[in-house]
């Protein structure tokens, strides 16, 4: 905003707008301080949730990594373990177990009895 006059032929004047230093008031002061209170507050309440944001984004980033290197192992060794139904052959003249795959048919385990394996039941009794 700008006005103009012309005192004479040689001064002119203008009133103009300039961003200056001005004391402030105590009430403005408080108020200041007031909102820059305030302010420092919400901005601890978004740094605190903007940490949980992130570690629920590495939680769920840590999930996924997790997720695709055990797929990944899998593909890699052709395998993956599963419960498969077995059968045990119990040898009380080797004293050894043998364990066999019901699906395919293939051994896949011969252990020594433990000590409790080892001891037949009386007649009649059941295991």
């Amino acid at each position: 905003m700008s006005t103009q006059s012309l005192i004479d032929n040689n001064v002119e004047t203008k009133t103009i707008v300039e961003s200056l230093p001005c004391t402030l008031t105590r009430e403005e002061s408080h108020n200041y301080a007031k909102d820059c209170a305030r302010l420092i507050r919400e901005r601890e309440k978004v740094e605190s949730e903007k940490k949980g944001k992130n570690n629920e984004f590495k939680e769920r980033i840590d999930a996924i990594s997790k997720a695709a290197s055990d797929i990944s192992e899998k593909v890699n060794a052709n395998q993956e373990y599963r419960d498969v139904d077995c059968h045990q052959e119990f040898n009380y003249l080797t004293m050894t177990v043998r364990t066999t795959r019901l699906d395919t048919g293939e051994v896949v385990g011969d252990r020594r009895m433990t000590a409790k394996e080892a001891q037949r039941p009386l007649f009649g009794e059941e295991e």
